[in-house]
């Protein structure tokens, strides 16, 4: 070639230094650091199917344990339900007021009638002391109506002329009777409009 040196044509500059070193040095330089910095195309870390595999495992575990504390949770709800509501209802029939009632009757002296209402869950078995006591004194038909009023709904009165307690009678117990037919059906009139019944446990009175 004309005009070329013999130590260009041989590859090579003075001081043996390779041409093509130098024009891969100056390519270098020239090129842009994004693409010097770029990583390789095959990553190291764990392939895609393994940290798939790595993931629905702990999505599994956590929806595992999600399912036991839910369970264990109605479990302590329902426990404390159903020991809510034992309890409430041992309150309601602590609660519960008696069914039962005795009414006891006598005319004073004065012509007016009195009247002794108490309550009897176990039937009759009152005394005499209890019936004349003047904590239950019901002084007249009116008194009596007011405190029927006051009775739950179901209940029954038991109407007696007489003590069942014998053993402790007095002379006061025999005093004891029933008021004329009107005033009984007076009474059981307004007892029944209440859903109250009441019965007639003297002797030669019907029921």
């Amino acid at each position: 070639m004309v005009g070329v040196s013999p130590g260009l044509r041989s590859g090579t500059e003075s001081g043996r230094v390779s041409v093509v070193a130098l024009e891969a040095t100056r390519t270098a330089e020239l090129l842009p650091t994004e693409l010097l910095a770029t990583e390789p195309l095959c990553s190291q870390s764990t392939s895609p199917h393994a940290q798939t595999a790595d993931s629905g495992d702990r999505v599994l575990g956590t929806g595992r344990t999600v399912l036991i504390r839910q369970i264990a949770l109605l479990v302590a709800l329902t426990s404390i339900a159903i020991a809510f509501c034992s309890a409430q209802g041992h309150n309601d029939s602590l609660r519960k007021p008696p069914k039962g009632y005795e009414l006891y009757s006598w005319q004073e002296s004065s012509g007016r009638w009195s009247f002794s209402l108490l309550a009897s869950p176990s039937g009759p078995n009152i005394s005499a002391e209890q019936v004349f006591n003047k904590k239950f004194l019901l002084n007249g038909v009116k008194e009596l109506k007011q405190t029927i009023s006051g009775l739950p709904v179901g209940a029954t009165i038991f109407w007696l002329d007489r003590i069942t307690d014998t053993s402790h009678e007095t002379k006061a117990s025999q005093r004891l009777s029933y008021p004329p037919a009107n005033i009984i059906e007076q009474v059981r009139q307004y007892a029944d409009k209440r859903h109250i019944e009441v019965q007639m446990l003297g002797k030669n009175q019907e029921p």
